[in-house]
């Protein structure tokens, strides 16, 4: 049964910037499955990029026509046949997942976010792009009262946070922790880093000023800003000549990822966080010398989700500052650009609200 209209931002084909504002009928829920009402959506480098097609490796996962956006916060307004887990009126946030096999590798093991079937929100299945959202009870988790849907809103982007540093990596505390961008999964990650006890810097560029004033204000040691200082010189005074336990590097750069791996002690650890679209050029000799572990961590698993619903519930991290605007639906184009032009921070779409 459907209702309807209602607006939807609606990615209908793999054509370059083929997104537009639509009307669409309004989705009722089916067996298992939860209407939430959107509240915040957020707006993902990601979601640019294949706005642009510049991430030829997402191209598989696009199922176009879709509605967009895999990022958000919204109360739950009508539940379908069989739902116990989720009522009406809780505020919830949905993993990516929609619909997963549940038999394969993947699944059994704990990474359905991976499982080779899979149907995942603002992809192969309608986002949080709307007013309504159509999510699968099994991977909604509740928001605490207490808790600003700002910061429930980036739950998504933290939970690959949560992911990168306590199941993708090994961190202990007092480990000096190099995180490489002052964006808002480094941010995220900073935070998370910071919980597990170590000594955390943040690096950015001289045009991220505010970005790194900020990861200072929420817990990070030190921040440093290339190219003014000499990061290996800086991390080597640092650790005594050792260099960091962990790099991560969520710029995805060939800057960040050959400063990285210059940065990483002997049997250290690097982690990629984020992606770009340009193939990079790696020192395997210096990687296999100084025997550095490398690993990468993209999207969160139902496990990480788990501990950062946690984490926020909880308060022991803080992710409304990271949100520097928000916009109504009508004004995406707006909203999008913003995010090209990496301005400000973090930026929400608000698809309740009227441009």
């Amino acid at each position: 049964m459907w209702g309807g209209p209602v607006k939807a931002l609606v990615r209908r084909s793999f054509a370059a910037g083929d997104m537009v504002l639509a009307d669409v009928p309004e989705p009722s829920p089916g067996p298992g499955m939860v209407k939430i009402r959107v509240e915040y959506a957020g707006i993902c480098s990601s979601d640019v990029g294949v706005l642009k097609m510049e991430l030829t490796p997402a191209f598989k996962r696009l199922r176009p026509p879709v509605v967009a956006g895999h990022e958000g916060v919204g109360t739950v307004v009508e539940v379908g046949p069989g739902v116990s887990r989720v009522r009406m009126g809780d505020r919830v946030v949905s993993e990516t997942t929609l619909v997963a096999c549940g038999v394969c590798r993947y699944c059994r093991s704990g990474y359905s976010n991976k499982c080779i079937d899979r149907r995942s929100l603002g992809w192969s299945a309608n986002g949080y792009y709307a007013e309504y959202l159509i999510a699968n009870e099994l991977y909604c988790h509740k928001i605490a009262d207490a808790v600003d849907s700002r910061a429930a809103a980036l739950l998504e982007p933290f939970s690959c946070t949560v992911k990168a540093v306590m199941h993708e990596s090994v961190l202990q505390p007092g480990d000096v922790a190099l995180v490489f961008g002052p964006g808002p999964i480094g941010q995220c990650l900073a935070q998370v880093a910071k919980l597990l006890g170590a000594y955390v810097v943040v690096v950015g560029t001289c045009h991220s000023r505010a970005r790194l004033e900020l990861a200072r204000q929420l817990g990070a040691d030190e921040v440093w800003m290339t190219p003014d200082e000499d990061v290996v010189e800086r991390i080597r005074d640092l650790t005594r000549g050792y260099g960091a336990d962990a790099v991560y590097d969520c710029v995805g750069s060939q800057a960040s990822l050959s400063t990285g791996l210059q940065c990483v002690r002997p049997k250290g650890q690097f982690v990629f966080v984020s992606g770009n679209k340009q193939p990079l050029q790696i020192d395997c000799f210096h990687i296999l010398v100084d025997e550095i572990r490398i690993t990468a961590a993209e999207g969160g698993s139902p496990l990480s989700w788990e501990k950062a619903v946690d984490l926020v519930n909880r308060r022991l991290v803080n992710l409304a500052p990271l949100v520097s605007d928000i916009f109504p639906l009508a004004r995406w184009t707006e909203a999008f650009a913003q995010v090209d032009r990496r301005e400000g921070l973090k930026v929400l779409l608000q698809p309740q609200s009227e441009g």
